[in-house]
This record gives structure tokens, sequence and C-alpha cells, in this order.
């Protein structure tokens, strides 16, 4: 009595398209992805230029003055939370406008982001977030530097630190929104910006 053997045939592989909602937020991770990278390479040229002229601001009117009675004891306290708000809307301002307007310039690099499977208003929103997580880090890089030069005049009330970090984080998408606006309704001729390559071929622009 002879037995037959059935091998399995194998089963045809079915293609399942991605929904539309998750091809849009995988391209949207990925564009600000890019972009925190591009940052992180450059975290400390971009902390310099950021954190000079509130450290300044702090060592001047919240150590010098105090010190040599000029202001009162308690001035670096008021001082401290006008420097965070300050710097957290001014680098949210400038990174999106001044970021805008080399993508729109003659760079044309916003090219390469409107090729992406996203709505216009998508990308705008990413280079919003990605503004505001710059500010962000140049507040938070404040504070341990404004211990350092305060010394015992820092005082930070560290059971409001959610209304802390909510306040900031309003602050920073407000001076990102703003620069959004004045990024694309300002002609880009009227940013004035030296840009010129590096050895490895970076296009380097400064105000």
């Amino acid at each position: 009595m002879r037995t037959a053997s059935f091998t399995p045939r194998e089963q045809p592989r079915v293609f399942h398209p991605r929904s539309h909602a998750r091809a849009t937020l995988i391209a949207f991770l990925a564009i600000l992805h890019r972009d925190l990278v591009v940052a992180w390479q450059e975290v400390i040229t971009f902390l310099i230029q950021t954190l000079i002229q509130p450290l300044f601001f702090l060592f001047i009117f919240g150590k010098v003055l105090p010190t040599i009675g000029v202001t009162g004891s308690g001035f670096a306290v008021i001082l401290l939370p006008g420097i965070v708000a300050f710097t957290v809307f001014l680098t949210a301002w400038q990174s999106m406008s001044v970021g805008l307007s080399v993508d729109l310039g003659f760079l044309h690099e916003i090219d390469d982001r409107l090729l992406a499977p996203l709505p216009v208003w998508l990308v705008a929103v990413e280079k919003v977030l990605f503004a505001a997580l710059r500010a962000l880090l140049a507040g938070a890089v404040i504070f341990p530097l404004a211990l350092w030069i305060l010394g015992s005049s820092y005082q930070v009330r560290t059971d409001l630190l959610g209304m802390l970090i909510g306040l900031m984080m309003l602050v920073a998408l407000s001076g990102a929104a703003l620069g959004l606006v004045l990024g694309t309704v300002t002609p880009a001729r009227l940013i004035q910006l030296a840009c010129k390559c590096d050895s490895d071929g970076k296009v380097l622009c400064t105000i």
C-alpha cells in the first residue's frame, strides 16, 4: 500500500498597505528625528550662541549690582524668571524665523520636506515643534548655570515644577508660532544672512 506525501503549498504573501494616518505619523517622526540628529551634532555651538547674552544679564544684574548695593538682595529672584522666559521665547522665535527664511531662500531646503507624504500644515507643525524643543533646551540649561552664578540668591520653587514646565512650553510654542508667521510673510531678502560653505561642504548661515 502506497502512502502519498503532500508538501504544503506556500501561501502567497499578502500585501497589507499601511493606513494613511500611520504613514503620515511615520513620516512626521522621521522628519523630526532628522532635525533632532542634525541639531544634536551642533548642540555645543547652539548653546554657546544662545546663552551668552542671558548669562551676562544674570551675572551683571543678578550678581554684580546686588553685591555693590545698586539693587536689593532679592532682585535676582525676580530677574531669573524673566531671563528664562526671554531666552525661551527669543530662541524659539529666532530658530523658527531664521530657519524658515533659509529654507524658503536660495537653498530651497523646504523642498525636501514638501516631498514627504505629509500635508503642508503638518510640515509647519513639525518646524514649530522642533523650534520649541530647541527653546526648551536653552531654557532648561539656564537653571543650573543660574545656580552657579547666583549662589545663595538662587531660589526656585520645586513644588510648582509642573506649572513651570507648562509655562515654558507655552512660551516656546508662542515664540515658534510668531516666528512661523514672520518667517512666512517676511521676504527672505529682508533677513540679512551671510551664508558660506565650509571645507566639508556644509552651508553655514549667520545673521
